[in-house]
């Protein structure tokens, strides 16, 4: 842990001298050994030379995709900017696909970026043998889809904003966990083996009807804890991420009673109406999700339902911030004097 806590100081110290020249930096630490590359393309000059079990620490900024083939962690400033909590915003320009073909990747760790595009995990150039095990996705925000093309073991996604979470019919999801997370639209489309687990999410699709086949978009039997749903057309959640699924403590407008769910401690109410923080579910930068009264809709684990209880709803990344720094030269030496504060 301090071996972590002095790596993640030492790059936001190099963070730090960049910033006051606007440059985009990409900083690398493997072992005891930092390397800096600056540019649009620094990421992908960094995971080049990165080799498993490095950390990538990236500055605001936009940088250019990299297909991500190995056990790394790439730490941003945040995906949106908020000078109370310090955080900014690392955008990552294109799509990005996560995985090396015809083997598994395990081991990577995505923090505090924006992708403004999709991400398509246990995916390399389309190949659907690209497995992935113990991958981390936390306090990001996917502005398109996050896409699984072949099987995943352990996979989190933690305090993310996103559209759609999705597999496909064939695709088995052992130890999917999303917790806390705002989805756009809804989670679909992994095989009946899964195991999914959604708790203290919010899914916001409220469609009434949708042009496809039921069939076709109802293949798991998730579990839904402490989450609130905002669908209410025959397709909305949690109908459409499958038959047979457990509903412990959430709340929705209605449930549907004819798709073989089973329901437990379940709360029947119009979730916009429930907020501290607003009239509506509608997501704003500068929501909680905080209840009115959190006493009446307590989840399976004694807090509030929705993004509020569980890990609660919190978008800074773990990178540290720098409180002072102190740079001096005596002669061939630089003497480096700060004080950072590493986040949780």
């Amino acid at each position: 842990m301090k071996k972590l806590l002095l790596m993640l100081a030492f790059s936001a110290i190099t963070m730090a001298m960049w910033a006051q020249s606007d440059v985009l930096t990409a900083t690398l630490q493997h072992e005891n050994t930092t390397s800096v590359f600056k540019g649009a393309s620094a990421l992908v000059q960094a995971h080049n030379a990165a080799v498993d079990g490095d950390v990538i620490t990236l500055s605001d900024g936009t940088f250019t995709a990299t297909n991500i083939t190995k056990s790394v962690t790439i730490y941003g400033a945040g995906f949106e900017r908020n000078e109370e909590a310090g955080t900014a915003i690392t955008t990552i320009n294109g799509n990005v696909y996560i995985g090396v073909a015809d083997a598994i990747l395990s081991d990577v760790k995505l923090e505090g970026l924006c992708f403004n595009n999709n991400v398509y995990a246990a995916n390399i150039n389309s190949s659907t043998t690209a497995q992935l095990k113990n991958f981390t996705m936390k306090k990001c925000r996917v502005s398109g889809d996050i896409t699984f093309n072949s099987n995943i073991e352990n996979v989190n996604i933690l305090q993310c904003r996103t559209n759609y979470i999705q597999g496909t019919k064939t695709i088995i999801a052992n130890g999917l966990y999303i917790a806390n997370c705002y989805i756009e639209k809804r989670v679909q489309l992994f095989s009946t083996q899964s195991d999914v687990l959604l708790d203290h999410c919010i899914i916001a699709w409220y469609y009434n009807g949708y042009n496809i086949n039921y069939d076709e978009i109802s293949y798991s039997a998730f579990t839904w804890t402490n989450c609130m749903t905002l669908g209410g057309g025959s397709y909305s959640s949690p109908r459409s991420t499958g038959k047979n699924c457990v509903v412990k403590n959430c709340v929705s407008s209605s449930w549907s009673t004819d798709i073989g769910c089973t329901y437990e401690n379940c709360y029947q109410a119009y979730p916009p109406s429930l907020f501290a923080d607003a009239s509506n579910a509608s997501y704003t930068e500068n929501r909680t999700f905080e209840l009115i009264d959190p006493e009446t809709y307590v989840g399976t684990d004694g807090t509030p339902v929705g993004p509020f209880g569980g890990l609660g709803w919190n978008k800074v990344p773990a990178t540290p911030v720098v409180k002072s720094l102190d740079l001096e030269v005596n002669g061939t030496t630089l003497n480096v004097t700060y004080e950072a504060e590493v986040r949780e």
